[in-house]
């Protein structure tokens, strides 16, 4: 699985709010990343809506990509969807 092939996997994750950062574990174990990853919740604030939360992706090592994920929790918050996946620097 290349890089574009793990984001296009993470895009559209649909799960409980607290089941997120484990679903994106799960593809970068299947994207067999080289060395580990710091995910952190950040905050942004050109965001207005509270339902919109930014994570990021350090990568350990310059092996593997650095990236950020944009979920959106669901009516309620029972549901959170991954709407966007991006490389960073």
């Amino acid at each position: 699985m290349n890089v574009n092939e793990m984001l296009d996997k993470i895009i559209g994750i649909e799960c409980p709010p607290e089941h997120i950062i484990d679903r994106v574990v799960e593809v970068l174990e299947d994207f067999e990343a080289d060395g580990n990853y710091q995910i952190v919740a950040g905050e942004d604030d050109d965001l207005i809506d509270d339902s919109v939360k930014i994570y990021k992706a350090y990568a350990e090592n310059d092996a593997a990509p650095s990236f950020q994920f944009k979920v959106v929790d669901g009516p309620e918050h029972y549901v959170a969807k991954i709407a966007d996946a991006e490389l960073i620097d």
